[in-house]
Formats: structure tokens, sequence, C-alpha cells
């Protein structure tokens, strides 16, 4: 008699042709390195969130391979504890600490000697960040000799980059920030990248300067977003940005060309005594609420085609293309009225030269 293949017994054959494998354990793993010059720590397999945190990775143990000046490399994991950079100890200001003549004069100048040094690169990417992340500095400055990679990473409390240098390029790329973002007085040596970003409550980058490229390209801004007095010393992307919230940008000086195209604002913006010194292209934005640009200075005329606003922004802006749109919208807006007046003006010539045949 011919065996019969159960129903379940065709089930396990197709899941072990589909799977050889299996599912993979969810595990920590540490990818071979050099354990002397660098702190990897891996997660990988299918984790649930209570696994996740049994496996979540010190924020001590972290802290003091950044404290030794070793390479971090995070992915996938979560971080238990809050990481306070203020507890590094400080270095005098040299060669060796800040490489840069330039950085070097500029921090004398403002009598800084001493400063927090984090050597080795710092990388945590697609992971969990539950507790702060902060610099907790008010005066002096923290140098980042490295890269800085938080790429995917979801920050549940507030960071805070506030005096913060970096000497190498920094990417925060499609990163989550529930709660406050402040990068006050940053510098930012290498290309900077906070593409496709949900910022929280409210993002600081006050006095910020980027010496090289900076996107924000396709960010949300949930909270206020404050930019005031930044400098950037290189093209800036802020295109595809939805501000949610009150924008600043009054006081920032944009060195070479800014793009906000294609952008929502969706409250009260602010670019009061910005200057423009290239091209600026607003093409496409929207302005759902007021926006000033009371003492902005375009040194290139900028591009405003296509731009819709709620509200007539400053008429004394030299752009030829805002007034015309800024024109066509109010013929738009008013056109029952417009239309109303056509036809009695018609009727009263067509009344008073019907008078004068007779």
């Amino acid at each position: 008699m011919r065996n019969r293949l159960t129903p379940c017994w065709w089930l396990c054959c197709v899941v072990m042709v589909a799977c050889p494998g299996g599912v993979e354990a969810c595990k920590l793993i540490s990818p071979n390195a050099d354990r002397a010059m660098s702190f990897a720590r891996h997660l990988v397999g299918a984790c649930t969130p209570d696994q996740r945190r049994e496996l979540a990775v010190p924020a001590q143990e972290v802290f003091q391979a950044i404290r030794e000046g070793r390479h971090v490399d995070l992915v996938g994991v979560e971080i238990g504890g809050v990481i306070h950079f203020d507890r590094l100890p400080l270095q005098d200001v040299t060669s060796d600490t800040v490489p840069l003549p330039s950085l070097r004069a500029a921090l004398r100048a403002r009598g800084i000697r001493q400063v927090r040094v984090v050597r080795g690169t710092l990388s945590i990417q697609d992971s969990t960040v539950p507790d702060v992340l902060a610099t907790n500095l008010l005066e002096g400055a923290i140098i980042f000799h490295g890269p800085v990679t938080m790429k995917g990473t979801t920050f549940r409390r507030s960071i805070d980059f506030s005096k913060s240098v970096f000497l190498k390029p920094l990417d925060f790329s499609d990163a989550v920030i529930l709660y406050e973002t402040f990068f006050i007085e940053a510098q930012f040596f290498g290309p900077v990248a906070f593409e496709a970003v949900s910022f929280g409550t409210h993002t600081r980058f006050y006095r910020s300067v980027f010496h090289e490229s900076v996107t924000f390209a396709r960010s949300r801004f949930q909270g206020l977003a404050e930019f005031l007095e930044i400098h950037t010393q290189a093209t800036a992307d802020f295109s595809s940005v939805i501000f949610s919230q009150g924008t600043g940008f009054s006081g920032a000086r944009f060195g070479r060309d800014v793009k906000f195209s294609n952008s929502r604002f969706e409250h009260e913006t602010f670019f009061r005594f910005t200057e423009f010194r290239a091209r600026a292209d607003f093409q496409q934005a929207t302005f759902e609420q007021t926006v000033d640009f009371t003492g902005a200075i375009f040194r290139v005329n900028p591009d405003f085609s296509h731009a819709t606003f709620a509200r007539p922004p400053n008429p004394s802006l030299p752009i030829p293309a805002l007034r015309s749109n800024m024109l066509w919208q109010w013929v738009f807006e008013q056109r029952q009225q417009l239309i109303v007046f056509v036809i009695l003006a018609t009727a009263t010539i067509i009344t008073i030269w019907t008078l004068r045949r007779a």
C-alpha cells in the first residue's frame, strides 16, 4: 500500500526548501576586528522588542570605548543608559587634539585652552537610543576627529551636540528624533547629511557653521525649527522639507547656492536680515502662513517661480518673479470682484455710448 504524505509533512518540506537555514536566532555578535582599536556590536536575527532590551549594549561600555579612543561600530542594537560627553577628560589645545590651525586660533581667541576629544569613528546605525545623548556643554568644545554616522537610528529622548566640532563627515540620514535636537554653535568641517530625518519637538542649529555641503532634503520638522544666524560656506539643500511649526532663518548667511524648492512652510516663517550671497531657489515652495523677509539681502535674483503664498510677503522685496506670481495670485483670489467690476464697467461704457449716439 502506497504511503500517503500528510499535509503537515508537505508543509515542512516547503519550509525547508524556502528557508534551508531556518530563521536565524536573535543574538548579539562582535564582528571580527581589532578589539584594541574598535568596539563593535551587531544585533542579528529576528528579534522581539523584549529580546532587544535584554541584549541592550550598556552605555557605560560605549562611553568607555569612546574615552579610550576606540572606533565604535553599533548596528541594530539598543543602548541601555545615557551618554554624556562632558564626562570626557579635558585636554590641552594642541596640533594633536585640534589638527586645524585655523580652528586652534579661533578657539584660543575665545579663551578656550582645553577641549574634550572623540578620536575614533562613532557609528550607531539602525539602532535605538532610549535615553539622552548629550554634550552638556555651555562653554568650551568637543572635537570629533572621525566620521559620525547615526543613519536610521531612533532617538527616543533628546540629543544635544551643542559646542561640537566635527572634522569629518556627519550623517543622520533616515534618523527619527522624537524630542529635542540641539546643535547650538556647532561646526561642521566635512559634508553633513540630515536627509529624510524626522525631527521632534524642537530643533536648534543656532549659530552653527557649515564649511562643506549640507542637506536636509526630504526631512520633516514636527516642532519649532531654529536656524538663526547659521552660516553655510558651501551648498545647502532644504528641498522637499516640511516645516510643521514656526521656522526661523533670521540672520543666516548662505554663502553658496541654497535650495528650498518644493518645501512646505505650514506656520510662520522668518528670513529677517538673512543674506543670500548666491542663488536662492524657492521654486514651488508653499508658505501657508506669514513669511517675513524684512531686511533680507539677495545678492543674486532668487527664483520664486510657481511658489504659493497664503499671505503676501514683504512687498518691498526686489523680486520681479515673485511680484508677477503675487499679481496672478491676487487676480485669482479677487476674480469674482474683478468679474463684477468688468461687467459694470462694460455696461457703463455701453450706456454712455448709446446716450451719446442718441
